[in-house]
């Protein structure tokens, strides 16, 4: 999707847009060990992506429709 994060690590990227969309109520984020969920709460708590960003990560969806190849 040509996305660039800003200077984020890819997982802070996704966390921090998909759970701080309108609508959700929970993310479910699997991982084996405790210091990852540790981290994955502590990027949870720095709240949602600045507002450029996520528009420029859901511009990025809908230029690329149907066609986008990633898995969910």
């Amino acid at each position: 999707m040509q996305l660039d994060p800003q200077g984020l690590d890819w997982n802070e990227l996704a966390l921090r847009f998909s759970a701080h969309l309108p609508g959700v109520a929970s993310c479910i984020v699997g991982t084996g060990k405790l210091a990852h969920f540790k981290r994955n709460i502590e990027i949870l708590a720095q709240g949602p992506l600045d507002a450029p960003l996520q528009q420029h990560i859901r511009d990025a969806f809908v230029r690329h429709g149907d066609q986008w190849s990633g898995l969910i």
